[in-house]
């Protein structure tokens, strides 16, 4: 039975306040009849060490996040030139999301499609179940497309359809798959503007 996703941030907070208070505890010489001694203080140049379940979230977040921006940086580029290939965006995607981004590709083919610009981000990891098989993770981005164009690539006019909206929510799954992180679906929201 999968491990339901904890969001990043309360998984995170659980095991910082676990640290402190099993700290605490040995600090106060919880069981002893000794009297305890107050907890020396700390110096403002000292911090606590992380504890290692605060280090592997972060080293994830990061990977998820170099994940993302990979797979956005290979579908810009395919869909600004028109050409791509199911190998070159499989580094970063696999499953729903590089099945979408490859049927994307060859309807603007047909239409003569293509983009110009750059798109903004701004992803954050919003849950990662690293216990899950695989490991999973939940990205939340308020993708912006207002630099980010599709025009007739014969003619250079907008191809952009009236009305689209051209900021929006996406949440994004990424999986652990063959050894690294990879996203694998791409929920445009485009009903909550950002």
């Amino acid at each position: 039975m999968p491990v339901a996703s904890i969001p990043g941030g309360i998984r995170r907070t659980a095991a910082v306040a676990a640290a402190g208070t099993a700290a605490a505890l040995a600090l106060s010489g919880c069981g002893s009849s000794a009297p305890a001694k107050p907890a020396p203080t700390a110096s403002a140049s000292t911090s606590p060490a992380p504890s290692p379940s605060t280090d592997a979230a972060t080293a994830a977040d990061a990977q998820i996040l170099a994940a993302y921006r990979g797979y956005r940086q290979v579908e810009v580029q395919m869909f600004a030139t028109g050409t791509g290939s199911a190998t070159a965006q499989a580094k970063y995607s696999n499953g729903n999301a590089l099945a979408q981004d490859l049927k994307a590709l060859l309807d603007y083919q047909k239409a003569g499609v293509i983009f110009t610009g750059q798109p903004k981000l701004a992803p954050k990891v919003t849950e990662v179940d690293l216990a899950a098989k695989p490991p999973q993770a939940t990205i939340t981005d308020c993708f912006d497309a207002t630099n980010w164009k599709p025009v007739y690539k014969s003619t250079g006019q907008s191809a952009l359809t009236p009305g689209q909206s051209l900021r929006y929510v996406e949440v994004i799954t990424a999986q652990v798959l063959d050894g690294s992180w990879k996203i694998t679906n791409v929920d445009l929201q485009k009903d909550r503007p950002c």
